[in-house]
């Protein structure tokens, strides 16, 4: 599965949005979506799974793209 990369981010943030997801709003600091997971994705450590996450249709699936399921 690929994880996606920083441009991956517009995409997952749309969807998560379209979907009311938590993950898709703003941080309580008022970071948006696109830009925390832009950071995350640029750091090289870790990964969201943008690429996953665009493909989501439920807010639930979030998890399938935590375990490395295609969903």
């Amino acid at each position: 599965m690929d994880a996606g990369t920083p441009a991956d981010c517009a995409a997952a943030c749309a969807t998560l949005q379209r979907l009311d997801c938590e993950e898709g709003k703003p941080t309580p600091k008022g970071q948006p979506c696109v830009e925390w997971c832009t950071n995350v994705e640029s750091g090289g450590d870790v990964t969201l799974m943008p690429a996953c996450l665009a493909k989501i249709e439920r807010c639930v699936d979030i998890e399938q793209c935590s375990y490395g399921r295609d969903p």
